[in-house]
């Protein structure tokens, strides 16, 4: 977890359903499943995962 401009954040944890966007980065490959423009489907560990 990141804060806006990329800087890690102390806290780990994100909390689902909670109304506030998150940031965080990705660190390594990832297969590309789908991309609508402004929302992207990527493989992880074997399972899509939609981000924004």
């Amino acid at each position: 977890m990141t804060d806006e401009k990329g800087h890690a954040l102390s806290n780990q944890y994100a909390q689902i359903g909670y109304p506030k966007r998150k940031y965080f980065r990705l660190n390594g490959h990832y297969k590309v499943l789908q991309n609508n423009g402004d929302t992207m489907e990527i493989e992880v560990n074997g399972e899509p995962v939609s981000i924004q």
